[in-house]
């Protein structure tokens, strides 16, 4: 198991190269078709854009992260 400190700076290496990308981004390149979408499925489903991808990829890790708090919640709390 990697030590809280080795963790950290995993998570702070990870944000900064993800900063790093979004900052990047112009805002009209937002709303292009991401790598995994086709063209053809992107022309049917314009919704399935780089934002939308990273909001529910980012609503799909709290909902874990809330299992987490859940779990680690002393019993009778």
């Amino acid at each position: 198991m990697p030590s809280v400190d080795e963790l950290r700076k995993n998570q702070d290496e990870i944000n900064s190269r993800l900063s790093q990308h979004i900052n990047q981004l112009q805002p009209d390149e937002w709303f292009a078709k991401h790598q995994l979408k086709s063209t053809e499925d992107f022309a049917k489903e314009p919704n399935r854009n780089k934002l939308n991808i990273i909001i529910n990829r980012t609503n799909h890790l709290s909902y874990h992260l809330g299992q987490h708090t859940f779990l680690l919640k002393p019993a009778g709390r």
